[in-house]
Formats: structure tokens, sequence, C-alpha cells
């Protein structure tokens, strides 16, 4: 009766893991539509647990040697959703990106937040006015196809930039804060032919970016920044990069800085602090007053 009851248990755990199964069947098959509501670490985690109760079971009927109809099911099937699990969600996020097409906020926030290991693609300009924006990690690609997202209120998109951007403006709503980075805090990816525009004000202390804040491990590229500062305490700003590392590298870009600097600020026209990293065909114009 012991054995019966593991066997139809074991049995029962086949449901849930034949949802997780029908779950990534809609991510990899409709990924415009999941992606709106729900993220790819939740996937990841979902198919993992499924994996784990699969194999768990299933190595648990293995040691008990029984060859009842139940336990020879229960074994089959569990063993065989495992595998297919761990291949849709290897096929779905990690060998075959989805590709992704945003044209209005609503599409925008959501697959940047809930499709980080995606490639996306804008179809239209995004006006951003409104919409609250919570910074999060990105690993994919984006391809803005010279659309602009406009009046994004936020420090920052990405936390940490370790993908790519391309071919994308992003306007900023007038910032009032204590830290702007402008496209990604940290980068570790590559920004290519993009353009970022704000009006920043900031009052503390720190080290700041027009475009990024630290430039780690990665490269921009024939890029423009035009910032307007309004800067109060001891601050580290770049127009561009706020910090560049010795790996780094930026090439062919331009920035425009003007504003007011009042105390001990360090401002450069591209880098803030440069800590060997390449810069070549590169400019900046500045327009600045200093108040210490």
């Amino acid at each position: 009766k012991a054995r019966r009851n593991i066997a139809i248990f074991s049995c029962l755990c086949i449901v849930p893991m034949a949802l997780v199964s029908l779950l990534l069947i809609f991510v990899v098959a409709m990924p415009s539509e999941m992606y709106l509501w729900i993220s790819q670490d939740a996937v990841i985690v979902l198919t993992l647990l499924s994996v784990l109760l699969g194999v768990g079971v299933f190595i648990y009927n293995l040691l008990k040697k029984s060859s009842t109809p139940f336990y020879k099911v229960a074994r089959i099937s569990l063993f065989a959703l495992s595998i297919v699990n761990l291949i849709l969600m290897m096929f779905g996020l990690y060998l075959s990106p989805p590709s992704l097409y945003a044209g209005s906020a609503t599409e925008f926030s959501s697959y940047l937040h809930n499709a980080k290991y995606a490639n996306i693609s804008l179809t239209d300009d995004v006006d951003m006015e409104g919409e609250e924006w919570s910074p999060s990690a990105f690993y994919g690609r984006i391809d803005g196809g010279g659309h602009t997202v406009k009046k994004l209120s936020a420090e920052m998109i990405f936390t940490n930039l370790s993908g790519n951007v391309e071919n994308l403006t992003v306007v900023f709503s007038d910032y009032d804060g204590e830290e702007f980075y402008g496209i990604a805090k940290t980068l570790n990816g590559e920004i290519k032919n993009c353009h970022v525009v704000a009006n920043v004000y900031l009052q503390g202390e720190g080290t700041f970016g027009g475009m990024v804040g630290e430039l780690a491990d990665g490269e921009i590229s024939n890029s423009t920044a035009t910032i307007e500062i309004d800067i109060r305490g001891k601050v580290t700003f770049g127009a561009l990069v706020g910090r560049m590392n010795e790996e780094a590298s930026v090439t062919q870009t331009s920035t425009s800085l003007s504003g007011t600097i009042v105390g001990e600020g360090n401002i450069g026209g591209l880098v803030g602090e440069n800590y060997g990293g390449a810069i070549s065909e590169s400019y900046s114009a500045l327009s600045l007053s200093a108040i210490i």
C-alpha cells in the first residue's frame, strides 16, 4: 500500500511538470504575448524546480526497483518531462533568444524588464510620460531602429548592461536627485550609435555620468550626449562616462555639456575619471560656470 501511494504521488507530480511544459511551449511559440506578463527569471525558476522535482522522484522510484505499472509510468513520464522542460528552456532563452518588437510604453517596459536575454527592436518612438521606471539588468540586444524613448523619468535605464544597445535616442525628463547614470549605471557590453539628452540637477556626493556611470569592460562608439547640469556638492561627473576602467574604450563620440557647478565638483567633458581606458576620435563642447 505504501508503494502504491508513492506511485500515485509520483504520477500526480506529472501534472505540475506538464503545466510547466505547456508554459514553456507558449513562451517559445508566442514570446511577444507571454513576456508582457511573465519574466524570463520566473520561467527559469519554474523550469529548474520542475526538473529537480522530476529527477528527484525519478531517482527515488528507480531505487525502489519496482516493476509495477505505476512506477514504470511515473519513472518514464517524469524523466521525459524533465528533459523536455530543460530543452525548451535552453532553446527558448539561450540557444535561440526571442525577437520582440516594442512600439509602445507598455511593450518597452515589459520586454526590458521581463525578457533580459532577448533581442528587442523598437518599431516606433516611445513616450514614457507618466510611466514609472524601475532600473534592472539586461543581457540581450536592443536595436532602437533610429527611434526615440522620450520623457523617461529615471536616473538610469539599466543597473547593469552586459548586452548591446544601438541606434537609440533617449530623452530624459528633467531630473532632480542624488544620482544619474543615463543608459546604464555599469556597462560591460556595447553602446553604439546612441544619443542621450538630459537636464540634470544633482546634489550630494558620488561619481555619475550622462550616458554611463561606470564603463567597466565595454565600449561606446558613434554616440553623443547633450547634458545640461546643475551640480551642488562633491560630485564627479562625465558628460559621457563617470568612471572609465582600463579594459574599456570610447570611439567617435561627442558631448555637449553646459550648466553650473557649486562646490568641489570634478567635471569631465567626456569622462569624469579615467583609469587607463582608451579614448579616440572624440571631443566635447563645454559651457560651464563654477561657484566654489
